[in-house]
């Protein structure tokens, strides 16, 4: 049964690199090679409003602006003033360790206690002009990067009789909390993927994710250098795939020919009493059972003078006696 299930797994898992792995990152890289590269942001609002009220697939990048910044609790600027951000995240987790029955030692875990979350509209700017681009999207798809993190250890941690209490008596270390906060500062240049359109409500460029289903991206990350990856990524997919496959084929073809080895000698020790003569002095009964082809073909004292079988020439490696009912 195992190698039914074994095969078949590796061959499932081989198809599943290729089609969630391989083929994904082959449509992704090709979506993004769709979009329409533009070095001005008043390049894409001319674009933008010949063509109004369609959307343009573009490729832009800006750097980021808000009107109302949200200033940061903890993290300075080199000013030292609170950092100017337009997406604000502050979370707070508690850190433990906890004792690991199976590798014998204490395992480092966190908890998330409290997130909170602020957004204030913002922009892509060109430094050479005043022309700027609204951002029309949700928080999720915003990149943060972590500006502050601060670890305030539990008063516990420094007391030695409840460090051996716990250690001892319970499967849980307190540590103490970290306060992290992440952010999208002003200033930061970010590179823009999606269907911009010119708003006239507003007046003003707006890039938002595609109705059509094509990638959003805001990444800190130029396209080109994403592209690379992409192609990495889709080059190691199609390997694990052809490999994972490769092997789940292997073991089947291997496991067959096992059982078509093992069919073989069980069928040449089926011998009618017309072949049992020994095929070389032609007098006696063919008595020995030669290993692995499976052929008898030779009396006692005959199996002692040959290394090969005379039958198929196979290089004996053992020589038994069969006893015949």
């Amino acid at each position: 049964m195992v190698w039914i299930i074994v095969p078949i797994g590796l061959i499932t898992a081989g198809l599943g690199c290729y089609k969630f792995g391989y083929l994904n990152a082959l449509q992704l890289h090709k979506e993004l090679s769709e979009a329409q590269e533009y070095n001005s942001i008043s390049a894409l609002e001319e674009k933008a409003k010949e063509i109004s009220p369609n959307p343009v697939y573009a490729y832009i990048k800006g750097v980021v602006e808000c009107d109302s910044p949200i200033p940061c609790e903890f993290a300075r600027d080199i000013d030292g003033k609170p950092l100017r951000t337009a997406v604000y995240n502050k979370s707070l987790y508690r850190k433990f360790e906890l004792w690991s029955n199976i590798s014998k030692r204490w395992l480092l875990a966190e908890q998330k206690l409290t997130n909170f979350t602020k957004a204030s509209p913002f922009y892509l700017s060109d430094h050479n002009d005043s022309t700027r681009i609204a951002v029309n999207t949700g928080v999720e798809n915003v990149p943060l990067v972590t500006v502050y993190e601060n670890f305030q250890p539990n008063d516990q941690t420094t007391s030695t009789v409840a460090y051996v209490f716990d250690k001892l008596l319970s499967n849980s270390r307190e540590l103490g909390l970290k306060t992290e906060e992440a952010a999208l500062p002003v200033g930061t240049a970010l590179y823009a993927v999606g269907d911009a359109f010119y708003d006239n409500s507003i007046r003003s460029l707006v890039i938002k994710p595609p109705a059509n289903g094509k990638p959003f991206l805001l990444s800190k990350i130029s396209l080109y250098v994403l592209r690379q990856r992409g192609e990495k990524y889709a080059s190691y997919f199609w390997w694990a795939s052809a490999v994972l496959v490769m092997m789940g084929a292997s073991f089947v073809v291997y496991k067959g020919y096992q059982r078509w080895k093992q069919h073989q000698v069980e069928r040449n020790f089926v011998i009618s009493d017309e072949t049992r003569v020994c095929c070389v002095c032609l007098n006696q009964e063919s008595k020995v059972a030669f290993l692995p082809c499976g052929h008898v073909c030779t009396c006692n004292n005959c199996s002692q003078l040959v290394t090969d079988c005379p039958v198929c020439r196979t290089h004996i490696n053992s020589k038994h006696t069969v006893v015949f009912s």
